[in-house]
């Protein structure tokens, strides 16, 4: 998905064996393909996405872009249903964070969003370690 658009993926993930997750495999990876696939679109070409994990007392990916950041309206709105930073009948249903948000709380965690600095979004999906 990132070479056909021109991106690059870069992953960082200083974790000293496996990582392992309690859940549902395929919900997590929809997750994540979202996360993933909103950071190609928003983000220019010939720029990286970078994709963190880091493990402490819960999991946390992190995906960050540097597209145009986030909207005015509130952070957490664009986790709801049928909310999306493009204009109506772009193509775009809004679907994709509310996704990842529920799959996020159907394993005890949340999905968060946050400005990136220097430009662009920094979004997180944190999960409880079994």
């Amino acid at each position: 998905m990132a070479f056909a658009a021109g991106r690059d993926i870069e992953l960082q993930a200083a974790l000293a064996g496996p990582l392992t997750i309690d859940g549902d495999r395929d919900a997590l990876a929809e997750a994540l393909r979202n996360l993933i696939g909103n950071a190609v679109h928003f983000t220019a070409p010939a720029t990286v996405v970078e994709i963190a994990v880091e493990k402490a007392d819960t999991v946390v990916i992190e995906v960050r872009d540097r597209g145009p950041g986030l909207p005015d309206k509130s952070v957490g709105d664009l986790f709801a249903p049928f909310v999306s930073s493009r204009a109506s009948g772009s193509g775009h249903a809004g679907l994709g964070l509310a996704i990842v948000a529920a799959a996020a709380r159907r394993h005890g965690g949340r999905a968060e969003a946050v400005p990136r600095p220097g430009g662009g979004a920094v979004f997180r999906l944190v999960l409880p370690l079994p």
